[in-house]
Formats: C-alpha cells, structure tokens, sequence
C-alpha cells in the first residue's frame, strides 16, 4: 500500500492506452499499490468523452494515442476546453532515454512528470508524491530576472509566470550570487545594473558554466554591442522598450537550446555506452567455443564470431548478407533428411526457440 491512509488511495485515476495489454499492466500496478478507483479508455476520444462526464485526479497517458497523440490530448486538458481540474496531474508514458528531452517536451506541453514504459512499475510513488503536493501544477523552466528597474520587472514577470518560475534580483551582485546558488534554467539580464555591471556578470557566469543560457536586455543596442554580447557568451539579446511577444519569444529559443545542449550530451554519451557494450560483446563472443550466428528478419548473415566461422566452413567477409540456409543446412538425425531451419521456425512464430 502506498502512503497508508485511505484519502490517499481513494483518488480517481484515469488510464488512457491504445495498448490493451499495456493499460491492464498499469491498473495492476496501481491495484497492488492502493489504487481502487481506476477508468481506462482505449484512446483520447475515450478519454474526453469520458472527461466530459466525469471528474478524476488525475490521467495516466502514452504519447501513441488515436485520433490525438498523447502531447495534443495533454494541450486539450489545459486549455480549459474540458471541465477539469486546471492542476490535475498528468503523468506521460513513452518510448526514450533522454532525461532533458522528456523534461523540456513536459514543460512545453504541461506534464506534471514523464516516465519511460520500461519504468511504468514506478507510477504508484509518481502519483503518490503529485497527491502529496497541494497544487503540484506543470512543471516549469526556472528564470532568474537580473533587472533594477521595477516596471521592467513587473512586465517580464506578468508575461513570463505561465511558462517560469521566476527569481529576481536588483543589482548585478545579487543576480550572480542567486544564480551561484541555483544555475537557473535561463537568465534574464540587464547590461546597466547597479554594484557591477551586465556584461560583468555574463563574464562571471559563463566563466562558470559555458553553456548557460543568457538572454541580455540593453537600451543601448547597436550592432557592434549586440555582436560583443554574442561573441563572451550571450545567447541573444533584446532591445528596450520591446513587445511582450518579443519577449516571449526569444525566452521560449533561449531555454531550448539549453534543453538542446544538453540532450545532444545525453544522447553523444548513450552512443558511446552502447558502443562499448557493442565491443565487450564482440570480446565475449570471440572467446567461447560455441558457434554464434547472427542474423536479420529476413535471415540474411550480419554476424559470425571465429568457432561458427571454422564450424561452417565460411568466414564473415564472404557469408554476410547471404542467407542463413546457404551456410548452415539442418538435418535430421536419424535419416539425414532436411530440416526446418530453426531461424526460420523463431521467426514465424516469433518466439525464442530452445534446442
């Protein structure tokens, strides 16, 4: 039982999966931990009908759905189309394994939290800590406003709040200690600040952390400053007085590289786990002394390690990409009459076959 007290587990739950299986799995999980008042639907026109009538908690989802993919259903919840609770938790199930790329596709479409399928067994304590939460809302991108002119202020705040969490601080000082201590997502950054200037703490910061997303604020722009602001370590610039869609705008670019960054890293750093594991592999696969032959679904030759090699006859360089059957012929024992590949039974039934 998770969280042990009966308002906790008497929340409603909706599972959304066009997978059947799949959403049995999910309710299982959940039952076993407490849930009892569990709806599935077989897709998001099934969800909102169901939405429509009905109020939950919150929404346990995929991305496949049908007719609308899991992100465009989450953007129905929030628009407020639906009668729903403006902060009921959805939680996304989905193929991947970047980090960032989950979290700033959360932030941009207002998921409470993104969960690999391959970890759908953690949904009872994701859902646990959203019921914990008073007001657990979609997550946001963190923005650190380095500004001394109030009305600036104000302004970047009141077109901002929807997609940031925002911190502010007054003078140059206080902005670079702030950000010392939490490396916001974004920082919003004036060049005229008092006790030390923009352009000082840009230094400071990208000194720091290079890749740190920083968006600078003059009154002052020509093209000569924007391009020095660029070159120690801006992200892009703004020119006073601007538009809140300006704002908006160049905000919204400036925190997506920074998710960019950092998937491009996540994802240079999976390539090379699995090359290694790739080549530990080939390693083992050249020591043992039983045969090993790999192959497509179509059972064509991509792989032979050495003892299937001096078993066939064939080296790998002359048997890739030919057919399993011209290497390797079965036979049965007892009359020497051919038989069934086993390749080929495996890939029939699409099942592991033992011998």
């Amino acid at each position: 039982m998770y969280g042990g007290s009966s308002l906790e587990i008497s929340q409603n739950v909706m599972i959304v999966s066009m997978d059947e299986k799949q959403g049995d799995a999910i309710q299982h999980v959940l039952e076993q931990s407490g849930f009892k008042n569990i709806v599935t639907a077989s897709g998001s026109q099934a969800a909102i009908n169901l939405l429509t009538d009905n109020q939950f908690d919150a929404i346990v989802c995929t991305v496949d759905l049908k007719p609308v993919d899991g992100w465009r259903f989450a953007r129905i919840i929030r628009s407020g189309a639906l009668t729903v609770k403006s902060n009921m938790p959805i939680v996304m199930l989905s193929d991947g394994y970047s980090e960032r790329i989950a979290l700033a596709t959360s932030k941009a479409f207002q998921i409470n939290c993104f969960v690999p399928n391959e970890k759908f067994h953690t949904l009872p304590s994701v859902l646990s800590d959203l019921f914990r939460q008073n007001n657990p809302g979609a997550p946001k991108s963190s923005l650190l406003i380095i500004e001394d002119y109030p009305d600036t202020v104000e302004l970047c705040k009141r077109v901002l709040s929807n997609r940031f969490d925002i911190d502010v601080a007054t003078t140059g000082k206080m902005g670079l200690d702030k950000w010392m201590t939490k490396r916001h997502d974004l920082v919003l950054l004036d060049v005229m600040l008092p006790e030390m200037s923009g352009h000082q703490v840009l230094k400071e910061i990208i000194k720091e952390s290079a890749s740190q997303s920083i968006v600078m604020m003059t009154a002052q722009s020509t093209p000569e400053r924007a391009a020095q602001l660029i070159i120690d370590g801006a992200v892009d610039y703004i020119s006073k007085p601007f538009r809140a869609d300006q704002l908006r705008q160049v905000c919204e670019i400036a925190v997506q590289r920074q998710d960019f960054i950092v998937s491009n890293k996540e994802f240079t750093e999976h390539e090379q786990a699995l090359h290694q594991e790739k080549e530990l592999a080939e390693i083992t696969l050249k020591s043992i002394a039983d045969g090993v032959i790999r192959t497509n679904a179509l059972g064509q030759i991509e792989y032979m390690n050495p003892s299937a090699e001096h078993i066939t006859g064939w080296n790998l360089a002359e048997s890739k990409n030919k057919p399993l059957t011209d290497i390797l012929r079965c036979y049965f024992d007892n009359n020497n009459k051919p038989a069934s590949s086993p390749i080929d039974v495996s890939l029939n039934k699409q099942a592991t076959i033992f011998s």
